[in-house]
C-alpha cells in the first residue's frame, strides 16, 4: 500500500507540473524525471516539430541533454503504424530507426511508448530499463504518465500554432504585414535615435499572374513559397522579411546602408 501511495503521488506531481508547462522543452523535462524516478536508467521524449523532430535526453547520473533532427523521415517515424501502443525493442537498427538510435546510443533494448492525444500523436517516449525485466508497475505508471504528457504536449502545441499564425503569413512563413509594420515602426524610431543607417526593400514578383492563368494558383502558391525560402536564407538574424501582400515582399535591412541595400536587393 505505501509504494502505491508514493506512486500516485509522483503521478500527481507530474500532472501538476504538466499542468503548469508551457513549452515543449517543460514537458519533455517533468515526463524524463518521473520515469527516471520509476527505475529507468535513462529517459527520452521526442515530439515532433514543424520541420522534424526535437527532445530530451536524461540519465539517472543527471546528464541531461538536448536534441533535434530535420526532415519528414524523423517526423514520420514519431508517428509509424508500428508505434500503436507499448512496445519493448531488443535490438535498434540505426538505418531503419535513426532516431531510437540516437535516443538509445548503446543499442540496448528499450520500452517505447507513443504518445497519444485523440488522433493526434505529439510524440514518443523512450525509456532503458535498468533491470532486464520491467515491473508491470512500473511499466503502468509510465503508460499514465505518458498519456498525460500526451494532452500537455498537444495544449503547448496548440498555443504555439495560434501564436505562429496569429503573426506569420499562412502560406510562406514569412512575417505577416501587421507584424512587418511594427518592426518597421520601432526599426525607424531606433535608427533616428541612434544615428544608424536603415534601408528598406520592396520587391515583387515578375509576370505572377501569368504563373497563375497558366499554370494554375497551386504551381503559384509554390512559387511564393520558393520565394520566402529564399529570403529567409538571404536575411540576417537581425533582418525582418514579409509577404507584404499578394506577390509584394518587403525586407527591413537594419544597419545597412543604401548601397549595400541596392548590392542585396539585386
Amino acid at each position: 500500500m505505501g509504494e502505491r501511495r508514493v506512486r500516485l503521488e509522483a503521478l500527481l506531481a507530474l500532472t501538476e507540473d504538466l499542468g503548469r508547462a508551457g513549452t515543449t522543452g517543460s514537458v519533455h523535462d517533468a515526463l524524463v524525471s518521473f520515469v527516471l524516478g520509476r527505475g529507468f536508467r535513462r529517459a527520452a521524449v521526442a515530439s515532433t516539430t514543424r520541420d522534424g523532430a526535437e527532445a530530451t535526453v536524461g540519465d539517472r547520473d543527471g546528464d541531461v541533454r538536448r536534441a533535434s533532427w530535420h526532415g519528414p523521415a524523423v517526423a514520420g517515424l514519431l508517428s509509424a503504424d508500428r508505434l500503436r501502443g507499448p512496445a519493448v525493442v531488443r535490438r535498434v537498427d540505426p538505418g531503419s530507426d535513426p532516431l531510437l538510435a540516437a535516443l538509445v546510443p548503446d543499442g540496448r533494448g528499450a520500452v517505447v511508448v507513443p504518445l497519444v492525444a485523440g488522433d493526434g500523436r505529439p510524440g514518443v517516449l523512450v525509456a532503458e530499463p535498468a533491470r532486464r525485466r520491467v515491473r508491470d508497475a512500473d511499466l503502468a505508471a509510465v503508460q499514465r504518465a505518458a498519456h498525460h504528457a500526451a494532452w500537455a504536449l498537444a495544449r503547448v502545441r496548440s498555443l504555439a500554432d495560434a501564436e505562429w499564425l496569429a503573426t506569420r503569413d499562412g502560406l510562406t512563413g514569412l512575417v505577416n504585414r501587421r507584424v512587418f509594420d511594427e518592426a518597421l515602426g520601432w526599426s525607424v524610431a531606433a535608427a533616428r535615435r541612434r544615428g544608424d543607417p536603415l534601408s528598406l526593400v520592396l520587391l515583387d514578383l515578375d509576370h505572377f499572374k501569368a504563373v497563375n492563368d497558366g499554370q494554375g494558383h497551386l504551381r503559384g502558391d509554390e512559387v511564393l513559397r520558393a520565394v520566402g525560402r529564399a529570403l529567409e536564407r538571404a536575411c540576417r538574424s537581425a533582418d525582418v522579411a514579409a509577404r507584404y501582400g499578394g506577390d509584394e515582399f518587403s525586407v527591413l535591412l537594419p544597419g545597412c546602408p543604401r548601397e549595400a541595400a541596392l548590392t542585396i536587393a539585386e
